[in-house]
């Protein structure tokens, strides 16, 4: 049952971060200077990357405990 719980919360993870860097790659292309463009990427870049690690990690915990 924990594994299935973990595998939903890091797939979750995975897509969340997923979106963020999508959005913020849309972001990139659609604000109008350089300074803006450069901030809207920092700041979900790292979010999107503190997402995906963090679903990666429970990845690895799921597989690791079968």
């Amino acid at each position: 049952m924990i594994d299935l719980v973990l595998d939903i919360l890091s797939w979750i993870l995975l897509l969340l971060g997923g979106a963020c860097v999508l959005i913020g790659g849309i972001g990139g292309l659609r604000l109008p200077n350089f300074y803006a463009r450069i901030h809207a990427a920092s700041l979900t870049d790292s979010m999107g990357n503190i997402l995906i690690f963090s679903g990666i990690m429970l990845q690895v915990v799921c597989r690791w405990r079968r």
